[in-house]
């Protein structure tokens, strides 16, 4: 293989952390992105991402399949060929095309679950792992954010805390626990002046129902706004707009907005439970809770008011140590480094 010219294959399904890991290695090697067709690759078109869409059809229970067929036309040449997560059945068709054209496997893990397994399984088939979040046994390569895409400049001084969850309508996701928080934090501080807007897929019908039902009966309703459309744009200003960034979720295996809220130089306010939660610095670039505690997340919130308004200071002061570690440590030319020595 060492004489074959470098061409390396990203099967990805879409997602953020995809977009901007491609955007990483573009122009650093011969790249191609594969992705199953989804509405969402007008965003990567727009950006002039190398993009090739493969057929792929979704079965109950089993989740998505790639066409062995376009895969195979599509892989031609390739010396690598990189997955997200090992135990993903939509993956047995990529690591098959993979040992056929005898190129090497990396698989990108988000997770630490059953990682003793995987890391056995991996050796035996000859597969290289990599995280990105900390693991002791996984080489770590923390996810990848451009940070140039974010705004960061300042906004107009506002006298109302502006909350932002970005999150699917999902229970996991913890949304009831935030609006309860939220709920909380005004009784405490009936003078403070707060908002909190909601933006997210709505995965589970019967739960968004329930947090409708919910902000309805609040005695706050008026702090919330759900929203369950929205673009990458809408949520780059909306960002830019927030004073924090919630994300109170448990079984997170990463939570890549997060690291967008850190790109845009915002505080963030996660759970221990969520894998991003790595690359926060409690107390410095944000705060850590239990994921499902109401009163902690209540407190946490308090950390950015003073005086019944929003602490800038802290905010502004937050938000650039959050940014500070985007740029040392998820910046795209500190991923082609580690990444290229995996290679």
């Amino acid at each position: 293989m060492s004489t074959r010219r470098r061409r390396i294959i990203f099967i990805f399904p879409y997602h953020n952390n995809a977009y901007d890991t491609i955007r990483a290695v573009q122009g650093q090697a011969d790249v191609t992105f594969l992705s199953p067709k989804t509405l969402a690759h007008s965003i990567y078109l727009k950006e002039g991402i190398d993009l090739k869409q493969v057929v792929a059809t979704r079965w109950p229970l089993l989740g998505r399949w790639y066409n062995w067929q376009d895969l195979w036309g599509n892989t031609e040449g390739a010396t690598h060929i990189v997955v997200k997560h090992f135990w993903l059945p939509e993956n047995i068709v990529p690591l098959l095309v993979a040992w056929r054209r005898r190129a090497k496997v990396l698989v990108m893990l988000q997770s630490k679950q059953f990682l003793r397994l995987t890391r056995v399984v991996a050796q035996l088939l000859g597969i290289q792992l990599f995280s990105v979040v900390p693991t002791d046994s996984v080489p770590y390569l923390p996810a990848v954010i451009d940070p140039a895409r974010f705004i960061t400049q300042s906004q107009p001084v506002s006298h109302t805390l502006r909350l932002l969850c970005v999150a699917k309508y999902q229970r996991r996701k913890n949304i009831h626990v935030l609006l309860d928080a939220v709920s909380l934090l005004k009784k405490r501080h009936p003078n403070v002046s707060l908002e909190l807007r909601v933006v997210g897929m709505t995965v589970d019908q019967s739960y968004y129902d329930e947090i409708v039902h919910q902000v309805e009966q609040a005695d706050v309703r008026e702090v919330f706004t759900l929203e369950t459309h929205t673009t990458n744009q809408q949520i780059q200003r909306y960002l830019a707009a927030s004073d924090v960034l919630v994300l109170p979720a448990e079984r997170e295996p990463l939570g890549y907005v997060v690291l967008e809220a850190m790109a845009a130089g915002k505080p963030v306010v996660t759970t221990h439970d969520v894998g991003a939660a790595a690359y926060v610095e409690s107390g410095v670039s944000g705060s850590l809770v239990a994921p499902g505690s109401v009163q902690q997340l209540a407190t946490a919130l308090t950390t950015y008011l003073q005086r019944n308004a929003p602490n800038h200071q802290r905010l502004a002061a937050f938000g650039q140590a959050g940014r500070a570690l985007v740029d040392k440590h998820h910046s795209p030319a500190v991923f082609w480094r580690d990444f290229e020595s995996l290679l």
